[in-house]
């Protein structure tokens, strides 16, 4: 076992994985509190830095774990699994060939799907579901999904922290690393 923490590689998805399961206990348990009744919803932050940061493949199965841990922990419409999965792939493949990463499209990313998400579920609970279409739609959106976007996403700043912080301290490379061609030799400089 301790060959296998010595890759730094395995370590880094050990202390993700261990991240993940964290944010989702933290996340689904009962007795926290919320503001008026809104809770945040650190795993969907989570899971985007987490494909932000890494590479591709693991970014899209911590998005499927996350969402299953979210799915086990309450029997909703939602499928969680399924929304997180697509939300790390699509963000995982932004981030390879569209765009740059750094603080502002990271944060744009995650007010994008935070935003989808809560959409997607305000409509399933209040249009969507054939069984009972529950009144008070427009209140619901005003008093708990913008809410929640803003509650989720002040939860993200310290999701992507932690998991920058992860990534960087269990990197092949370190902090100080310059190509060779890119240092100046001593005989061009003199």
């Amino acid at each position: 076992m301790k060959n296998f923490f010595q890759n730094k590689k395995h370590l880094r998805r050990v202390l993700l994985g261990a991240l993940v399961f964290f944010t989702a206990m933290a996340q689904n348990v009962p007795w926290l509190p919320g503001i008026y009744g809104v809770r945040a919803l650190p795993l969907l932050p989570l899971v985007i830095a987490i494909a932000v940061l890494d590479q591709a493949l693991p970014g899209v199965l911590f998005g499927a774990f996350a969402g299953l841990l979210w799915d086990i922990a309450g029997p909703t419409a939602m499928p969680h699994a399924v929304y997180l999965t697509c939300a790390a792939f699509l963000c995982a493949m932004l981030m390879r060939y569209v765009l740059i990463r750094n603080a502002l499209t990271v944060g744009l990313l995650m007010f994008l799907f935070t935003s989808a998400y809560l959409a997607l579920r305000w409509a399933m609970d209040y249009y969507l579901l054939p069984e009972s279409p529950l009144p008070g739609g427009t209140w619901a959106l005003l008093r708990y999904s913008l809410p929640s976007l803003g509650y989720t996403m002040l939860t993200a700043v310290p999701a992507y922290l932690l998991a920058q912080g992860v990534v960087r301290r269990t990197s092949r490379r370190s902090k100080a690393f310059v190509p060779d061609e890119l240092r100046w030799k001593n005989e061009e400089i003199g």
